[in-house]
């Protein structure tokens, strides 16, 4: 787990040059379909499952089983997106809010901290965000 951990830290250090790095080497081809490019869509996707998440966890109703397995769910497949791509420090981000989900997902006796789960939710966001801005900004392949 500390390998995991300082592994992100160091990843979060240098993120932009890893941003960089993890977008240059996709073929320019994967970014230029004549649909909005592929990060975009990675994007769009992943804004949809982060808005399910933060409705659920905002909701005032009680949090069920169904619920947490909907939010483990919605971030996992977040995750596979990011490590098809190779998007290391999204994949990274999104982990902490998965084991997160797991466990009160396999321990109903596991405290359900909103505050914790939106401040994940909004990191995956935030990372998201930043590799949509290399990719449009920096690298100039945005639409």
């Amino acid at each position: 787990m500390w390998k995991f951990i300082s592994q992100y830290l160091f990843e979060r250090k240098s993120s932009k040059a890893n941003i960089f790095s993890s977008i240059a080497q996709c073929p320019n081809l994967w970014f230029s379909f004549d649909i909005p490019n592929t990060l975009q869509l990675l994007n769009d996707s992943t804004n949809d499952f982060l808005e399910a998440n933060f409705s659920l966890i905002n909701s005032p109703c009680e949090i069920d089983s169904e619920s947490i397995n909907l939010l483990f769910r919605n971030i996992h497949t977040i995750k596979g997106n990011a490590r098809t791509y190779g998007f290391n420090l999204i994949r990274n981000s999104v982990h902490f809010a998965e084991n997160t989900y797991d466990k009160i997902r396999k321990n109903p006796e596991v405290p359900y901290e909103r505050k914790l789960l939106l401040e994940q939710l909004e990191q995956v966001k935030r990372d998201v965000d930043l590799f949509v801005h290399v990719n449009d900004v920096v690298l100039d392949r945005g639409n």
